[in-house]
């Protein structure tokens, strides 16, 4: 099957890209639009085919993508890169579209590289320093002994309230993003973590990071109305646990 990506016209007009070199042009496009690429931006490549595919010398593409890292547009680490903007453009509730971005992610090992990912997904949050490999390998050992929560403790399950409106609007998450789901269930009440979800849903929101935006009041625009929608919402999904 063939693959394609999309390329926003808007990218012409963006500040960052126009003042790129020509050189550093090519290698960003490349870096979303190479036969390796999938849906996440997250991929192996090595810096050998980078440099053998754009014909640009090996040298410039390491220094390049430090550059592109500085600027927080990819982060390459052991032969694996991260286009950290390249999901919010791709990602889809479809249940193909999330099939396949989680095939994709299964390929990757789990390194920091891919919590990094799924944190940026999940809170919004560029953090490529504080966020460690320990704590994904402590959610994927949690996500393997679930218990139900409905009694207010223990850990977030595929039958969990918040798990179901979360696969509703964003697809089935992560194992490593069940503890952020754990926590706000624990911190929010009910009513107001549907109406958030419903709200993002509404609004087109492509990750969680828009939910936590919400309840945090972050989103004047949008957690001005999350009473009204709250005393609307009618929840199909039982308790929410506390």
């Amino acid at each position: 099957m063939a693959n394609y990506r999309q390329i926003h016209t808007k990218i012409w007009k963006d500040d960052w890209f126009v003042e790129l070199p020509i050189p550093d042009k090519l290698l960003f496009i490349y870096l979303f639009g190479n036969d390796n690429s999938n849906l996440t931006g997250l991929y192996k490549i090595s810096l050998r085919v980078m440099a053998f595919e754009t014909g640009l010398d090996a040298d410039y593409v390491t220094q390049a993508l430090k550059r592109f890292e500085d600027d927080k547009r990819i982060v390459y680490r052991d032969n694996i890169i991260w286009i950290v903007h390249m999901w919010k453009y791709h990602n889809s509730a479809s249940p193909l579209v999330q099939a396949r971005i989680m095939n994709d992610l299964e390929t990757i090992p789990d390194v920091p590289i891919k919590y990094w990912y799924q944190n940026y997904q999940d809170t919004g949050e560029f953090n490529i320093e504080t966020v460690s490999i320990p704590t994904l390998n402590k959610s994927k050992s949690k996500s393997n002994n679930k218990t139900n929560t409905n009694d207010g403790g223990g850990d977030i399950n595929d039958q969990s309230p918040i798990y179901l409106l979360y696969t509703d609007t964003f697809g089935k998450p992560l194992p490593m993003m069940e503890k952020i789901l754990m926590e706000v269930a624990i911190k929010y009440p009910p009513d107001k973590i549907e109406a958030a979800f419903k709200i993002a849903g509404q609004n087109g929101a492509k990750s969680f990071a828009y939910v936590r935006a919400i309840l945090e009041d972050k989103k004047n625009d949008k957690s001005k109305s999350i009473d009204r929608v709250s005393v609307e919402a009618r929840s199909h999904y039982g308790d929410i646990p506390q």
